[in-house]
């Protein structure tokens, strides 16, 4: 049964002086057997603790046969801390396994978090991120939590998970609430819950290299800026609105690039959301893509060929179609011209303006081609590209189809 506490102490412990339930970890401990099981909280830590659990259990009052029901406590706390370590430990039986809790710069590492939480009120999370921030854990399995298996919560910022293993959590295996700077990389996230990830209201994350099995990846709300790279999408992806129409917010701007799109149903859906970006990724396993929107909404395909996925548009949901063209910009003497502004406007009037060329006189153009909608494919090819330096004069000309892969132009100087 291992050390068993009687009562919560909230002693300070550690180096030498056992840890009970309920202590504060200071300095460096290495757990010498398992603890508990713990009426209330396992272990907190502060400062820059190091807790080393030698792969002992931390137990709570819930692993004791009665499914979770009514569980107490935290296994390990991470309070306020710095640049403190939790490494090998194993976490059951409380309504929450282990929470960052005003943690900033913390390690998790190679631990498992396994049954916590309230099976009856389905709430308790794995592992829990509140106010947060530049924390990682590495290498560690969270599954069986009653509710979420990591919750990234509101205003935790620049936290980073990678190389886990989360699967059936009793609702979402990651859940990003209103959090900036989320980095998710190499996770494997399979199981039958209700979403593999689910991401609301987040900003600025970056997901790359992760494979979500089973169950969709849900990207919903304010949610934007957010970039997924070579991500294999199992169940598929969706970008929602979310909330009433008064207050309705709708993901934007983000982009999906490399990776693979799979799914029974639908591997990719856009319901009332606009300005997404899915560029190069693999549709080889990919039954039908939807779009859905009461009002006008456009999103964005880049070198994706989509004549043999079935689409099933409606409303005002209407998909782009575009196609990457390289831009050499060369002025007097051959010289690269930086900074030069190009503005593209297609056989619609819709005008875009596109990067500036760089300081090797380059850039990437996203040249639109077709723009489809639930009643009509339009063509927007010829595209006129309009091109302004200093000291040059403006440079008009056509690009045609089919799209040259590259365009080198040549501006003459200003009369």
């Amino acid at each position: 049964m291992g050390a068993w506490a009687g009562q919560a102490r909230g002693a300070h412990c550690g180096g030498e002086v056992l840890c009970l339930c309920g202590d504060v970890v200071s300095g460096e401990y290495r757990l010498p057997a398992d603890l508990g099981p713990c009426p209330a909280d396992g272990l907190r830590l502060r400062g820059a603790a190091v807790l080393d659990c030698l792969g002992h259990t931390i137990r709570g009052a819930g692993d004791q046969g009665d499914g979770g029901a009514q569980v107490p406590g935290v296994g390990i706390v991470l309070d306020s801390t710095h640049e403190a370590t939790v490494r090998d430990c194993a976490v059951t039986g409380f309504r929450t396994g282990i929470e960052f809790r005003d943690a900033n710069r913390n390690t998790l590492l190679r631990s498992t978090v396994f049954r916590n939480g309230d099976s009856r009120a389905r709430a308790g999370y794995g592992i829990h991120f509140s106010r947060s921030g530049e924390n990682t854990v590495s290498n560690c399995t969270v599954h069986g939590s009653a509710d979420e298996g990591i919750h990234v919560g509101s205003g935790s910022h620049d936290n980073t998970l990678v190389e886990n293993s989360l699967y059936d959590n009793g609702r979402e295996n990651f859940y990003v609430l209103d959090a900036r700077g989320t980095r998710l990389l190499r996770n494997r996230v399979r199981g039958k819950v209700s979403a593999a990830l689910y991401m609301k209201h987040a900003t600025a994350s970056h997901v790359e290299a992760n494979q979500f099995d089973d169950r969709p990846v849900m990207i919903l709300g304010r949610s934007s800026g957010n970039v997924f790279v070579d991500n294999r999408f199992g169940a598929g992806l969706k970008f929602q609105a979310y909330g009433g129409k008064a207050d309705q917010a709708a993901p934007t701007g983000n982009v999906v690039r490399g990776g693979q799109l799979a799914g029974t149903g639908s591997c990719l859906s856009f319901v009332d959301a606009s300005g997404n970006r899915i560029e190069t990724v693999a549709l080889s396993e990919c039954q039908r893509i939807t779009a859905y929107s009461e009002r006008p909404t456009r999103n964005h395909f880049i070198g994706i060929p989509l004549e043999h996925i079935p689409l099933d548009l409606a409303g005002g949901a209407t998909l782009e179609l575009l196609s990457r063209v390289h831009v050499q910009v060369l002025g007097a003497r051959a010289a690269p011209v930086s900074g030069a502004r190009i503005e593209l406007r297609d056989r619609t009037g819709q005008a875009s303006e596109e990067p500036r060329t760089d300081g090797a006189g380059t850039a990437e153009l996203m040249v639109p081609t077709h723009v489809m909608s639930a009643g009509s494919l339009v063509t927007l090819t010829p595209v006129e590209l309009r091109l302004q330096a200093d000291g040059y004069a403006v440079l008009e000309t056509q690009i045609g189809d089919p799209l040259p892969p590259r365009l080198d132009l040549t501006l003459e100087p200003a009369r």
